[in-house]
């Protein structure tokens, strides 16, 4: 059924959508003024690879569950997909580089855990997951390396006063 591919998809790419509201902001302010490394993509790579990503992973996630229905690996994928947006307000909207790389860490061995499940009931699914674990270790690396050339100058968002 094409129903279910529709609907994953659509979860993926709304809970990305909102994700964006966070980076958005801080893009030009807060982003623009870290030391990246040589290797970070123009800006604009960024919003493309992850939309192409929630696609591709959301119709997996509709693959698996016409074939098993609701089951441990769509739980799975739960699990990976409330860490993906998780990432973004950590990274971008609290300044935590340190704490967002551990949870980085955590979401790519849920993905590559969840892509392990996929592939046991549909080497298609399964598949479509590959790039999304390339993007992320490219992505961890990437988080790591603007932690580490601006762990001596960026403070996290100060609390607010009451």
């Amino acid at each position: 059924m094409i129903y279910p591919i529709i609907i994953s998809a659509a979860i993926c790419l709304t809970g990305g959508m909102l994700g964006g509201i966070v980076t958005r902001t801080q893009i030009k302010t807060w982003y623009s003024k870290l030391k990246k490394p040589s290797f970070t993509p123009p800006n604009a790579v960024f919003p493309i690879a992850w939309s192409s990503l929630y696609i591709t992973m959301g119709v997996a996630a509709g693959l698996i569950y016409n074939k098993v229905g609701i089951s441990k690996p769509l739980y799975v994928f739960g699990a990976q997909l409330l860490l993906n947006w998780a990432w973004s307000p950590l990274f971008f909207g609290l300044h935590l580089m340190d704490f967002a790389f551990f949870e980085i860490l955590t979401l790519l061995g849920t993905i590559i855990y969840t892509t392990n499940l996929f592939y046991k009931i549909d080497t298609t699914a399964g598949s479509l997951m590959v790039p999304y674990i390339l993007w992320v270790s490219f992505a961890s690396l990437l988080n790591y390396s603007i932690w580490q050339l601006n762990k001596n100058t960026y403070t996290p968002i100060p609390k607010k006063k009451h």
